[in-house]
């Protein structure tokens, strides 16, 4: 079995892609084209658009897939759907057409990850300050350790291009010009991979090198660094000038070197510190421990030092010494009751529908300034009782990626006042459900997808 649909001695799959972004959508067309698949339409689901003819139809924001709908209109086959899960897509429909349905569960990982700690950041220091993706390479001049934490916290809400995202959901911008989900996020970048260049040894660079390597797995490469950079952090030398033109990011820890080709430069001591609390060291809450929880937690263990406490129906063996779980039979409040930092990454289901409700929130922000981060879904948590208590003081930032009324957003829907107060809320953070796009993210997209397709076809 070849990758793609060129397949000899065999009918070749045709594939109708419905209700991607713009990007998303024509990077998947080309890329199933190329590979010798028939692309039979790619755009919004609607009754003439729907591809009786499509041996599968790769979805995504497709909320229309209803029991009547696809009584009357269907693929042959099945359903890949880019997402971790099927659940906008009636059941019983599928049972009785006898159609099957594919996952995409891994390619979002990293950014969702990452998006999670973004808007942890965001909220303890304030809007990002670096200038946009598209200026390139960023140095932080005169830099030191003391600024490791606020450097990070800039780098990361800069990948995620995160005073955008909050724009948007604040001004509820769900959808594009043309109805569908913008293409935007997909330009996002990934910390984790990113070149980081070091130049100097008159000032600290470990702490920094430790939350970049350790945390996400970064390449650094260093010019007249110390040695045990090279040994503890992995550092590769490099000349100077490849430094220059290669890296992401370049750390001066020196006054005596400065890059020739004037790249955007950042005074580190203008860092804004952070509000109240600080990441590193602290007491971190991670409810769930699938792919994202568990990326989340590795970043807050071995790159920020952070004790992290775990909630999870099972034990995973490989985050041993990561994380410490807690009995999930007893009150959520126990597993964050000692934490400033607590990251949401279930599922919704029966069991995790409402999870933290007014009286959760009353026995867990007593006496101290917390940050509720919420990366899984919205109805996990009461949105009543996350407004009443960020009005009151009792939580310091309720950062999300999933707005009070989340898929009515997505679909496009006006707010209703509950919404647009949740979403204009000083201490509520929002961005519109994008944490999973970047470009690696779609990459890894079409890698799955493509897999996917050659389940059908064994």
């Amino acid at each position: 079995m070849t990758r793609g649909g060129k397949l000899s001695g065999q009918s070749r799959l045709s594939v109708a892609i419905y209700d991607m972004p713009t990007a998303v959508g024509a990077r998947l067309s080309s890329a199933l084209t190329k590979e010798g698949f028939d692309v039979l339409f790619e755009g919004r689901l609607a009754p003439e658009t729907a591809m009786n003819s499509a041996s599968v139809w790769l979805v995504k924001w497709s909320y229309g897939l209803n029991y009547d709908f696809l009584k009357s209109h269907h693929p042959k086959l099945g359903f890949i759907s880019a997402t971790k899960g099927v659940d906008h897509i009636d059941r019983k429909a599928m049972a009785e057409l006898n159609l099957r349905a594919e996952t995409c569960p891994g390619f979002s990982t990293v950014p969702v990850a990452e998006h999670a700690i973004a808007l942890a950041m965001r909220s303890i220091y304030g809007p990002c300050l670096l200038p946009p993706l598209s200026s390139g390479l960023v140095v932080f001049s005169e830099y030191s350790d003391e600024y490791a934490e606020r450097a990070v916290a800039q780098m990361i809400m800069r990948s995620r291009q995160i005073e955008r995202g909050i724009e948007r959901a604040r001004n509820c911008n769900y959808l594009d010009a043309s109805g569908r989900r913008p293409s935007e996020p997909w330009f996002n970048q990934e910390l984790a991979g990113a070149r980081i260049g070091f130049i100097g040894r008159d000032r600290g660079a470990f702490g920094i090198a430790r939350i970049l390597k350790e945390g996400f797995d970064c390449d650094l490469y260093g010019y007249d660094v110390p040695e045990e950079l090279e040994g503890f952090y992995s550092v590769k030398p490099d000349s100077f000038l490849h430094i220059i033109e290669h890296s992401d990011y370049l750390f001066l820890c020196t006054s005596h070197y400065g890059p020739r080709a004037g790249p955007w430069s950042f005074d580190t001591a203008s860092l804004p510190p952070p509000e109240d609390l600080s990441l590193g060291g602290s007491g971190v809450a991670v409810l769930g421990t699938g792919a994202i929880g568990s990326t989340i937690a590795r970043i807050c263990k071995k790159g920020f030092d952070c004790d992290v406490r775990a909630f999870n129906r099972s034990i995973k063996p490989e985050l041993a010494g990561i994380v410490e779980y807690l009995d999930p039979q007893k009150p959520i409040s126990e597993t964050i009751s000692d934490s400033n930092f607590s990251f949401i990454s279930l599922p919704l289901n029966a069991g995790t529908s409402n999870l933290i409700t007014a009286k959760q929130m009353g026995d867990l922000f007593i006496n101290r300034k917390r940050v509720l981060i919420n990366v899984g879904r919205d109805r996990i948590i009461e949105s009543d009782a996350v407004i009443d208590f960020v009005s009151r003081g009792g939580l310091l930032t309720y950062a999300t990626d999933l707005a009070h009324n989340d898929a009515s957003l997505c679909q496009g829907k006006a707010p209703d006042d509950k919404t647009r107060m949740f979403l204009q809320h000083g201490r509520i953070l929002p961005t519109p459900h994008e944490a999973e796009c970047s470009k690696n993210a779609l990459e890894r997209l079409v890698t799955e997808v493509f897999a996917k397709l050659n389940n059908f076809m064994m």
